[in-house]
């Protein structure tokens, strides 16, 4: 089965609650879509942990053909 998958990028999350605020934002938005969680890493600038990107997953729907 194919995959489609889904990048979200959040830059200046500078606090862990806005972080993790952003990335239950779009979770709450894309989940009823479908996608699902796939991984997380963090934006790094200077040492400083400022955002993230977030993977998500789901089955490619079948696209009928004209």
């Amino acid at each position: 089965m194919a995959m489609q998958y889904k990048v979200v990028c959040q830059t200046w999350c500078l606090t862990s609650h806005s972080k993790a605020k952003a990335i239950e934002h779009h979770l709450n938005h894309l989940s009823p879509q479908g996608w699902e969680f796939t991984a997380l890493e963090s934006v790094i600038f200077l040492g400083i942990d400022v955002g993230f990107y977030l993977v998500l997953q789901r089955p490619e729907q079948d696209s009928p053909n004209p």
